[in-house]
């Protein structure tokens, strides 16, 4: 018998798949930042570029995560009020403010989108390294899906 894994089961797993990337990328910020210290301590000679690599980083590192905290709840929910409700009223309260959420987050996740290929267009890169801006921000974009 084939075991079928529902759609909740599959976000849920591609979430901490996208949150280990992020931690691992989160490591290696942790040794460049490192590494720049001995680089610039010991040899006088600092890593090109780490600021921008840095930063870039750190862009992959939030928006990587973004789905697995979705996932696990981790977010902070305002429920002190609406648990006072009586039971129907509170899944009417749920079901409004999901929606809400959920027609936010897609406008918010199409406009990054947007502003993603306008980067590209435009050429946007970092300072130091020239990378460019648009893979970044296309991340935030899978993030926030």
């Amino acid at each position: 018998m084939k075991k079928q894994i529902s759609f909740k089961t599959g976000i849920t797993k591609i979430a901490q798949l996208l949150d280990g990337i992020g931690q691992m990328v989160l490591m290696a910020v942790m040794l460049l930042v490192v590494l720049n210290i001995v680089m610039r301590t010991l040899f006088d000679k600092p890593i090109t570029g780490v600021y921008d690599l840095v930063s870039l980083f750190m862009v992959i590192v939030i928006a990587l995560a973004l789905a697995n905290c979705a996932a696990e709840k981790g977010h902070i929910a305002v429920e002190f009020l609406v648990e006072r409700f009586p039971a129907g009223i509170q899944r009417f309260i749920d079901i409004i403010m999901n929606i809400a959420s959920f027609i936010f987050i897609g406008l918010f996740t199409y406009n990054v989108g947007v502003y993603a290929y306008a980067a590209a267009v435009a050429g946007d890169e970092s300072f130091t390294l020239k990378i460019p801006h648009y893979p970044f921000i296309y991340l935030v974009c899978i993030g926030y899906l």
